[in-house]
């Protein structure tokens, strides 16, 4: 058995190939990785530990050490058998020592029977680990994951029972081997889905998701001129939220990092909502429970082609669950995000919030009120958790919260009240016009949704420590990496290109892919004349990111420092870059919030783009461009 040899980590398995996935998702130390073979040696990478770890000396003594215990053992087993086929052919032959020796020859076949019977669990262990594997990847479907079972046992499993078979008959193999061989492939067994399912259960691994109605509406039918009625029942999957917590929050080292971090910072460092002053005011009242912190994101997806007409009837919402108080390096793998449930995405549009989401809510405050027992360390503990935010992209967020969906609104915001004309040339917060309790229930009571924008009250509030005026968060992928980054880059390219000519078009390709092909894999494909004559550059949220963070890189030796373009370059430099921390004071808040006004001083007074008219006149002059190119 190998053990971690981390301080305070209880980490064990039984090979020491598991070691270096286990280091990536609970470890992350600054002052090495050690060898689990207890060498001494220490390694400032995991590439350098896997290399070490394959030619560590102690490691090769362990290896020829077990490789002679396995020699002993079969030589062993080959002299007893041939004793004991001697014995059984002389029966003249009489000893008063025979009988101890049965006794031991039994004692013997106990015991290989028991060993039997732990290899055979073993193996079968791992063909649902296995079976597992392939049912968790994406690109492969479910019937050809249980195929490829079946064709394992077909052209594997056969043909080595067989050859077993063939080694007994030719004096190779002994009649107690054969026998321990084929009882243990035999337990290799072709699962169907139905038994995999039952087995998974029998062992408290799964359990079957809960598919709930939420409307049963009438429809009609137009067929060759006749008309008939039926029922659409309208239906969600809920998947069973409570058993995947326990079994996540009892996972090796997952507890532990949760506890770490519920811990407040003692040197005014934030790092995830927990330090904020929104959340110790929620939960208050819970401070003698262990209270964890969880995120709903609702998300779109397509199921089919995403280019056809139809795509929109494959489109299904999916729901998905996070623990935010997670380290960022545990936070952002796919494997610490659970599944929540689906709702097709027209079902969702067509019934309200309160249909669709009422089961949901009522997890929630179940999770909230009662919480979940969970075994860590051999201490069982309640553990409570609390909804911190709702999360997804702009609109879907705003169509989840019961505000506008359309950014054309009045009051399309959902944090505060100012109007959009207003947000047009805003270049600081007014904490006055934030959206709180009181003013909320005063705009639900006018139910003027121009006045307002809001379609009704929510019913998230019902959740006993939630209120949608306390989901301060934002889509920081298309409000920044997908939004000011972009009007910002393409009147900066311009500028620098065509107006003020410190270089050319080539140049800054080339000077771009320079320095990008070295450091990052998202670089944004060269960039055509076209669209900087336009101010129009497409390109993604992660191409984005690397263009911005190596932009003073590109321009800096060839534009003036003096120069206002280059000073609110600089400015969203520092912006993209506060905003992606993992941790931030608030001293850093106040600078971004100095930089923020800075920047928007600035963008109004040498682009101005902010208003309609001025957007009105930037459409009609690239119409007039494209009609000039034609």
């Amino acid at each position: 058995m190998y053990h971690c040899p981390m301080s305070g980590c209880a980490w064990e398995s039984v090979s020491c190939d598991r070691y270096v996935p286990h280091l990536r998702r609970m470890h992350d130390p600054f002052n090495g990785f050690k060898c689990i073979h207890n060498c001494g040696r220490q390694m400032t990478s995991l590439q350098s530990l896997q290399k070490h770890m394959k030619c560590c000396p102690k490691n090769k003594e362990m290896r020829n050490s077990t490789r002679s215990i396995e020699i002993i053992n079969q030589t062993v087993s080959f002299s007893r058998n041939a004793n004991k086929s001697a014995y059984n052919s002389n029966n003249s032959f009489c000893d008063p020592t025979n009988s101890r020796e049965n006794d031991n020859l039994d004692s013997k076949m106990s015991e290989s029977n028991s060993k039997n019977i732990i290899t055979s669990k073993n193996l079968n262990n791992s063909v649902l680990k296995l079976t597992t594997e392939w049912l968790s990847d994406s690109t492969l479907p479910r019937k050809v994951a249980f195929k490829m079972s079946r064709d394992i046992k077909l052209n594997i499993i056969q043909p080595l029972n067989d050859l077993i078979n063939l080694a007994h008959s030719t004096l190779l193999m002994s009649k107690e081997c054969k026998e321990l061989l084929i009882s243990i492939l035999q337990t290799y067994d072709c699962p169907t889905e139905y038994s995999f399912r039952k087995e998974l259960k029998r062992r408290e691994l799964f359990e079957d998701p809960i598919f709930f109605t939420i409307n049963d509406g009438s429809f009609s039918e137009n067929v060759l001129s006749n008309t008939s009625a039926g029922t659409d029942r309208i239906e969600g999957v809920l998947m069973p939220v409570k058993f995947m917590l326990k079994k996540y929050m009892q996972a090796d080292g997952v507890m532990n990092q949760i506890l770490a971090s519920l811990k407040l910072s003692s040197n005014g460092i934030i790092r995830s909502l927990i330090g904020g002053s929104i959340w110790q005011e929620r939960t208050a009242c819970m401070c003698d429970k262990i209270v964890v912190p969880i995120n709903i994101y609702f998300d779109d997806f397509c199921t089919g082609d995403t280019a056809s007409c139809h795509s929109r009837s494959t489109s299904i919402c999916a729901i998905y669950l996070s623990v935010p108080c997670l380290p960022g390096y545990l936070l952002a793998r796919l494997s610490n995000i659970l599944i929540v449930g689906f709702i097709r995405s027209q079902d969702r549009k067509r019934s309200s919030n309160d249909i669709t989401l009422c089961t949901l809510v009522e997890l929630l405050i179940e999770l909230e009120q009662e919480g979940i027992e969970i075994n860590h360390n051999g201490t069982v503990m309640r553990v409570f958790f609390v909804l911190g935010f709702v999360l997804g992209d702009n609109l879907g967020m705003n169509g989840i919260l019961d505000y506008v969906e359309s950014f054309r609104a009045n009051f399309f915001c959902r944090v505060c009240k100012r109007m959009r004309v207003q947000t047009e040339t805003d270049v600081i917060e007014y904490p006055t016009c934030f959206r709180n309790i009181p003013s909320y229930d005063r705009d639900v009571q006018l139910d003027i949704i121009s006045k307002t924008g809001i379609k009704g009250p929510s019913i998230l509030n019902r959740i006993p420590s939630y209120h949608v005026t306390h989901n301060f968060v934002f889509d920081i992928m298309h409000d920044l990496l997908e939004g000011v980054c972009v009007y910002d880059i393409q009147h900066i390219l311009h500028y620098i290109i065509y107006e003020k000519c410190y270089i050319s078009l080539s140049e800054f390709n080339a000077r771009k892919n320079f320095y990008g092909d070295q450091n990052s894999g998202n670089l944004v494909h060269d960039i055509q004349e076209r669209n900087v004559k336009i101010k129009n550059i497409k390109c993604t949220a992660s191409e984005m990111k690397t263009l911005v963070t190596f932009l003073p890189l590109i321009l800096g030796p060839l534009v003036p420092q003096t120069d206002e373009v280059w000073q609110i370059t600089c400015a969203l430099v520092k912006i993209v870059h506060i905003c992606l921390l993992r941790e931030i004071t608030f001293d850093l808040i106040n600078e971004l919030r100095s930089l923020i006004t800075f920047h928007h001083n600035l963008y109004i007074k040498l682009f101005r783009d902010c208003d309609c008219d001025a957007f009105r006149s930037k459409t009609q002059r690239n119409e007039a461009i494209l009609s000039s190119e034609q």
